[in-house]
């Protein structure tokens, strides 16, 4: 897969893990970002900076030099591939975990019960001759 000039985008600048836009505003106090959430809303709707940060993005591009620019679009490339394969890994992972939480749901059940008395577990025969100490508890348990 060849990505040219044309295949980076602003949109790809912008976005973070996740598809969610970088803020580019620096850092404000606590008490002045609180007032101005919903401005700021409202700026990353709006698609005026889009088509200027891309020209510049653009001009960027077109002043590096060849090799550099070759670097910077199989890096590009490569990201994609990446991409690609993150998002099929994380669908398997996703069938894989249902399928043991559908395997572990019945010894879940299982230990619930017996944690909460709810099933009877006699004592095994090879620790019988150790609890004999207090043989009236033992006979209750295997009841």
């Amino acid at each position: 897969m060849t990505t040219g000039l044309s295949d980076l985008k602003l949109s790809d600048s912008k976005k973070e893990k996740g598809g969610k836009k970088k803020n580019k505003k620096a850092p404000k106090d606590e008490e002045e970002d609180d007032e101005d959430d919903e401005d700021d809303e409202d700026e990353d709707d709006e698609g005026d900076g889009d088509e200027e940060d891309s020209e510049a993005l653009e001009e960027v591009m077109k002043a590096m030099p060849p090799e550099v620019l070759a670097r910077v679009l199989k890096l590009k490339g490569l990201d994609n591939e990446r991409s690609e394969l993150f998002t099929a890994y994380e669908a398997e992972r996703c069938a894989l975990e249902a399928k043991y939480r559908a395997l572990y749901a019945p010894l879940y059940a299982t230990r619930a019960d017996v944690v909460n008395g709810r099933l009877d577990v006699p004592l095994p025969e090879e620790l019988m001759d150790h609890a004999k100490v207090d043989g009236e508890k033992v006979r209750k348990l295997n009841k």
